[in-house]
This record gives structure tokens, sequence and C-alpha cells, in this order.
């Protein structure tokens, strides 16, 4: 029995369509992430953000790593929540606004809301640092 080749084509659309309509009910599973893989890539970005301030301020390592894998994962709320609070009372002479994107970029490594938004300003950031330091060596 001969199939015919719309038939074929038919099929295989069919197959196709169920196919994605499996890929996408597995990325937005609940098990998964549950918001689909917006949230993973937003949280490989943010992570892709740090790694690159380790490799262009070494000395920043010993702080981000134990932060992010290390010892001191399970203080990181509490550390976020502190430098946040310090960073709204920045009038005061011990504490100052410094405190409070640090603090906003440790609450981003546990709330998926923020790391969007807190990845971009790094970006935006990162990229406003390599123009001024260019602009100083242009003669």
């Amino acid at each position: 029995m001969s199939i015919s080749y719309s038939e074929r084509m038919k099929r295989k659309r069919v197959a196709v369509w169920k196919s994605l309509i499996r890929r996408q009910a597995l990325l937005t599973s609940p098990r998964t992430c549950p918001f689909g893989t917006m949230m993973a890539d937003q949280h490989l970005r943010l992570h892709r953000q740090l790694r690159a301030i380790a490799r262009d301020i070494p000395a920043s390592r010993r702080i981000i790593n134990p932060l992010i894998h290390g010892r001191l994962r399970k203080a990181r709320l509490p550390i976020a929540c502190v430098l946040i609070f310090g960073g709204l009372l920045a009038v005061l002479p011990v504490f100052g606004l410094w405190m409070l994107p640090i603090g906003l970029l440790l609450l981003a490594l546990d709330v998926p809301r923020l790391r969007p938004i807190v990845s971009a300003t790094l970006i935006r950031t990162r990229r406003r640092i390599t123009v001024w330091r260019h602009r100083g060596t242009r003669n």
C-alpha cells in the first residue's frame, strides 16, 4: 500500500507540530522552570556577567565565587537585605549608595524577577566603563 506524497507531507507536518507541542510543554512545565526557558536564560546571563566581572577584576573572585557556589551561599539573602538597607541609609557616614547595587545583585541571584533588570544594568554599566576607559586613551 503506497501513501501519496500529500499524505506523507501531512503526516510529517502533524509529527513536527506534535514534537513542538511536546517540547513547549517540557520547557514550560513547573518542574523545569515556571516561566519556560526565559528565566533559565536570564539566570545564565546573570552568571555570565558575574564571570566577566571576576575576569575583569581578579580581586573580586575571592568574594564572588563563595557567594555564588561556596559556603556563603546560604548567607546570600541576609547579606543582600543588609546591603540594600544600608544603601537606603546613605545619609549616614558609614553607609553609602555603593551598597544598594551590590545588594540588588546578590538578591537577583535568588529572586528570578530581578535577574533581567540587574543583568541588563550590569551589561550597560560594563559597556559605559569600557567606553570611558577608551575615551581617555585617545589622542
